[in-house]
């Protein structure tokens, strides 16, 4: 990548006849840095469009896009020339409800096949992610019976104030302590699933999360 020989391309789709898969979205986000400096309107086009192309050759119809948002409106021609779907990412600790959101909105109403929402399920994590807390764990800058305590707390609806302080009294590590900050700051950002109702009809793609 981004240089995708024929013959890539041909055990590519070997693949998804040997699994029985079905080719359906690529990630395009666009590297306004990737030169130390911001890209310009006509260099971040370019960089989608390459990834346009490559993605029609593996059958990829849907493209995830990420910031910045201002490329879209200059971006929708050249999607709707390789027919690709444009889908904004909406990701934590971005909110349903934004002038962003709103806009792309507007343009994925006029232009319904090129662009829409690509909504990440993070938006919705209320508590901490077990993964974070095992790699602290592992690392040994976290208690496991500080850090379970901290989360059994959390979840009960303790005040946070309380639960640091008790911690303070656990002969706490560094990490323990700041843990009751991650784990209150966890569920900050969690979006009201109502709110993606209306941006549902606009959604081809979903990015889920385990």
């Amino acid at each position: 990548y981004p240089n995708v020989s024929n013959k890539f391309v041909d055990e590519w789709w070997k693949m998804m006849d040997k699994f029985g898969t079905v080719p359906d979205a690529l990630t395009c986000f666009v590297d306004s840095c990737r030169r130390l400096k911001p890209m310009t309107i006509e260099e971040n086009v370019a960089f989608l469009e390459r990834d346009f192309i490559i993605a029609k050759k593996l059958g990829l119809t849907h493209a995830r896009i990420g910031p910045p948002a201002w490329i879209i409106e200059h971006a929708i021609p050249v999607a709707e020339k390789h027919g690709i779907w444009m889908g904004w990412e909406i990701h934590s600790p971005m909110a349903l409800k934004s002038e962003v959101i709103d806009w792309i909105y507007k343009q994925a109403e006029k232009h319904p096949n090129v662009i829409g929402f690509n909504p990440d399920m993070g938006i919705f994590q209320k508590y901490p992610r077990p993964f974070d807390r095992e790699l602290k764990i592992r690392a040994g800058t976290l208690t496991r019976e500080t850090a379970m305590f901290i989360e059994g707390e959390y979840r009960k609806g303790e005040d946070k104030a309380e639960v640091a302080s008790k911690v303070k009294g656990m002969n706490p590590k560094p990490g323990d302590t700041a843990y009751v900050d991650a784990v209150y700051r966890a569920g900050a950002n969690c979006q009201n699933p109502k709110d993606l109702i209306p941006l549902l009809p606009y959604s081809k793609n979903i990015h889920g999360k385990c």
